[in-house]
């Protein structure tokens, strides 16, 4: 959502846009396959990125140099990745870090960059607060939605925000 409101972030296309044609921004990097000559003309991946961006960086490099991302359409993949919880919505300290590093790289604010962290990371964490003290009446703290409430509300208390350099 912060990237975005920046106008850097990686667009989604729907099935029928791709069918006609259309070209997405970037792919997931687990399930690239790209050409040794792509991989000559841009060269390999950024690895001061920790986990995060690193192929979405690459791919807008291939893309100055003229190469294309090309969706193979009949391909199915599976990633799994957070487990898919609840708790998988509060980010990581390791995507903040990349995803700011990627957006101040593309010319945006630090200033705002950090801003807008803050905001949205402050509004999940509290959306998460409060959904932990509703599951926690409603259903006496049990069950797999107040765990998961509670994990959230936990893991985005830990989350810290990138600081200038």
């Amino acid at each position: 959502r912060i990237a975005r409101v920046v106008h850097r972030h990686p667009f989604e296309l729907s099935e029928a846009q791709l069918q006609a044609g259309a070209r997405p921004a970037h792919v997931m990097g687990a399930v690239m396959a790209i050409p040794r000559s792509a991989w000559h003309a841009a060269g390999p991946f950024d690895e001061s990125y920790f986990l995060y961006l690193e192929e979405t960086e690459w791919q807008q490099r291939a893309a100055t140099r003229g190469l294309a991302v090309r969706p193979a359409l009949d391909s199915e993949f599976m990633h799994l990745h957070r487990g898919g919880a609840l708790e998988g919505a509060v980010p990581s300290n390791e995507y903040l870090t990349s995803l700011h590093r990627y957006l101040t790289d593309g010319g945006a604010s630090p200033a705002a960059v950090e801003w807008l962290f803050r905001v949205c990371l402050g509004s999940s964490v509290a959306a998460f607060a409060v959904l932990r003290v509703i599951t926690r009446f409603v259903f006496q703290g049990r069950g797999p939605l107040a765990r998961a409430a509670s994990e959230a509300a936990r893991e985005g208390l830990r989350v810290v925000p990138p600081r200038r350099s």
